[in-house]
């Protein structure tokens, strides 16, 4: 109300002047009514006082109510004191006055509440505003992160493909895993063994002092998954109905939350990607998205490392038997030479060739003489040590290099001429079998190079085959 202009207050003067002047011409001068200057105040002091004096009551709202009381009250005693019409004028002015102020002070009030509402409208806006500022910086941290992560998985797309090799692949997932997820747990990469139909563990990136994986093929979740080939999130497996009391192995798992994601080609199972935390609710479903569309690129870099790996074998192996070619036998046996030639050891060669191959090809046709190759290589790979060198040097004719000297050599191929002289093969109903005949050669008591270790292993073949066949030659 302090803020009402001045110039209303002197408006609310004069209309108290007018109404005060009024009524006290009427309290004092009886014959009042008579005189012209009564007519002249009738008929526009009281008309002005009408006007003027709802502006007076604003005067009053600044001011108090002392001048409004007192208008009031000398108005009411000149109506009651005289029987002039005259009197009733200035009453229903001040009467006036206070209808019409009190219903503009009800309209101020009103604005004041209608401005109240407002200033908290005006509040609460900004309130909201704060508060979805607030969520628009958490929503572009959000974003930041998966562009982040989507960027990442770009990078590691480009690091996967320039990589061949099974083994530098495994360690590649595990890696671009862990630095795309930036989380404290374990990283885990499974592979199927298509043979065993078994999983293995064939990499890992584990956190300092986190606890060591002792399921080297696997736990319960993870048969879970490949039976289900879907992502797995577990929040808590405490709380988890797939896994309530689940044995782990007689053990104690060391997570309280996991995400795993199958790699899949096709349908076709390669393995799991699995990272363990050791708290619950530890990951998102954004988390698992995200380690599924990784586990997509690491099947794709499994299945491509898998062919590549098959298409070198398949270049350096034999299509029919599997052995070593003649190629891949010659860098083989140069590099052991080599390793002899430094560290002072002994290697032998056993050349083997069937006796009377071309026989049996032409009585049993060359179907059968496949088999019968198949089923040599079969008992050479059953007679040697691991770490042994086999080929197929020839069409009939099989290589065996390995560490040791003449006398050793000469016990494996006895060994492998003994059973190829019990091996039976069912061709067409007929029982049918083949025998060997075998040289041995070996460094550096006989031979000093490849070329010549060879030529006398081969040497001593041709005269094993010349003294009658199915026996062994190493002098």
């Amino acid at each position: 109300m302090a803020l009402i202009p001045g110039k209303i207050k002197v408006f609310c003067a004069l209309g108290f002047a007018a109404n005060a002047g009024l009524s006290l011409s009427v309290l004092f001068n009886p014959a009042f009514p008579q005189e012209p200057l009564a007519h002249w105040l009738e008929v526009s002091l009281i008309p002005l006082s009408l006007i003027v004096l709802p502006l007076y009551l604003l005067g009053y709202l600044v001011w108090g109510n002392t001048l409004l009381l007192l208008s009031t009250l000398l108005n009411l005693f000149v109506w009651v004191s005289s029987e002039k019409v005259i009197s009733l004028s200035p009453l229903w002015g001040s009467l006036g006055v206070a209808v019409l102020g009190y219903f503009y002070w009800r309209r101020f009030e009103n604005q004041a509440h209608f401005a109240q509402e407002a200033l908290e409208e005006l509040l609460a806006e900004g309130r909201g505003l704060v508060k979805r500022s607030s969520n628009f910086v958490t929503e572009r941290q959000v974003l930041s992160r998966k562009m982040r992560r989507y960027s990442l998985l770009k990078e590691a797309t480009d690091a996967f493909s320039s990589e061949l090799e099974l083994r530098g692949v495994s360690q590649g997932v595990v890696e671009w895993t862990q630095k795309i997820f930036g989380k404290e747990g374990s990283v885990l990469l499974y592979l199927l063994d298509p043979v065993k139909e078994s999983l293995a563990l064939y990499a890992s990136r584990l956190p300092e002092g986190g606890p060591t994986i002792k399921e080297k093929r696997g736990d319960i979740c993870d048969a879970w998954l490949m039976k289900e080939r879907r992502a797995l999130m577990i929040s808590d497996l405490n709380k988890d109905y797939r896994f309530t009391g689940a044995k782990f192995f007689g053990r104690r798992p060391g997570f309280r939350s996991l995400v795993s994601a199958p790699l899949m080609v096709e349908d076709q199972f390669l393995g799991i990607l699995r990272i363990n935390h050791p708290e619950k609710e530890y990951f998102t479903q954004d988390d698992l998205r995200v380690l599924d569309i990784m586990g997509d690129l690491a099947a794709v870099a499994v299945q491509n490392a898998n062919l590549y790996a098959r298409t070198e074998e398949l270049a350096i192996t034999d299509g029919l038997t599997g052995l070593y070619v003649v190629r891949h036998l010659m860098e083989r046996l140069e590099e052991e030479l080599a390793r002899a030639k430094r560290h002072g050891g002994d290697v032998s060669v056993v050349l083997c060739d069937l006796d009377h191959f071309k026989n049996y090809n032409d009585r049993y046709g060359h179907v059968a003489g496949d088999l019968l190759l198949q089923r040599v290589a079969q008992v050479l790979r059953e007679c040697v040590r691991p770490g042994d060198v086999l080929a197929r040097y020839g069409g009939e004719e099989f290589v065996v290099v390995l560490s040791g000297q003449v006398k050793e050599a000469r016990r494996l191929a006895e060994r492998i001429r003994a059973r190829m002289e019990e091996t039976v093969l069912d061709i067409r109903g007929q029982q049918t079998g083949i025998t060997l005949s075998a040289g041995v050669g070996s460094f550096p008591q006989e031979a000093y190079s490849r070329d010549e270790l060879l030529r006398v292993a081969d040497k001593r073949l041709y005269k094993a085959k010349s003294a009658g066949r199915n026996q062994v030659c190493s002098e």
